[in-house]
């Protein structure tokens, strides 16, 4: 009887040969098997990365997106940063310049004698912290009326003699100089609109009648002015 284990069994040579034929048959089976499921994956696979591919680069452009609004907002509040402090130095330099001229505008500056002194004057209010600053310290003047607070403003602030060189309008046949055209009178104006109880219903005839008296009483009370000195010396 013949064995397998016999080495010359042919027998146990041809089962050998089917088994392994069978075993590479079954062996060609998986590959193949799972060559058609991974070429069926890949195909999700690929899907899927295209799919990511695009959600990539949208987030991408998000990003830049993001990125270019943080910078631009950065450049607008440094630029926001420097204007403040632009305003800050310049409301400082006001404010400084403001105090200064309280210090002495009125003690220094007023009252103008002579045209040279006035020119002088009108050339600075071109400065609108020195505009202010004068507005300011003549509506402190106050008085009890429209034509009490203008007065005392026109004394404060001009010598008889001054206010001798002019009327209201001008008038070229007695060289009078034209009042009315002066920055000082629009100070004046603005000054005595600032004070709040003249506020409410304020007509610029009230304004303008008191500096017209005191400019036409102007060469009379230079004149009454020696009489005074003199009863004051006896």
């Amino acid at each position: 009887m013949l064995h397998c284990g016999d080495p010359v069994n042919p027998l146990c040579s041809v089962q050998t040969t089917l088994s392994s034929a069978h075993r590479g048959r079954d062996a060609t089976r998986r590959l193949l098997k799972q060559r058609y499921f991974w070429f069926r994956m890949s195909d999700d696979v690929r899907n899927f990365i295209r799919q990511c591919n695009v959600y990539e680069a949208v987030l991408k452009m998000l990003l830049r997106g993001q990125i270019m609004m943080k910078f631009k907002l950065e450049k607008i509040e440094e630029k926001q940063n420097t204007i403040m402090k632009m305003l800050i130095q310049k409301k400082e330099s006001l404010s400084g310049e403001d105090n200064n001229i309280d210090y002495y505008i009125f003690s220094d500056l007023f009252p103008l004698k002579n045209i040279e002194d006035l020119n002088q004057i009108e050339s600075k209010l071109i400065d609108i912290g020195y505009r202010t600053a004068i507005i300011r310290e003549l509506s402190y003047i106050g008085g009890k009326t429209v034509a009490s607070a203008v007065k005392k403003m026109i004394v404060k602030m001009f010598d008889d003699e001054l206010l001798s060189k002019f009327t209201f309008a001008g008038r070229k046949s007695t060289n009078k100089k034209c009042f009315q055209s002066l920055k000082l009178y629009k100070i004046i104006d603005e000054a005595t609109k600032k004070i709040t109880k003249f506020k409410e219903c304020l007509k610029q005839e009230e304004i303008d009648d008191p500096i017209k008296y005191m400019l036409v009483q102007a060469p009379f009370r230079i004149k009454r002015k020696p009489e005074t000195t003199e009863i004051a010396s006896k």
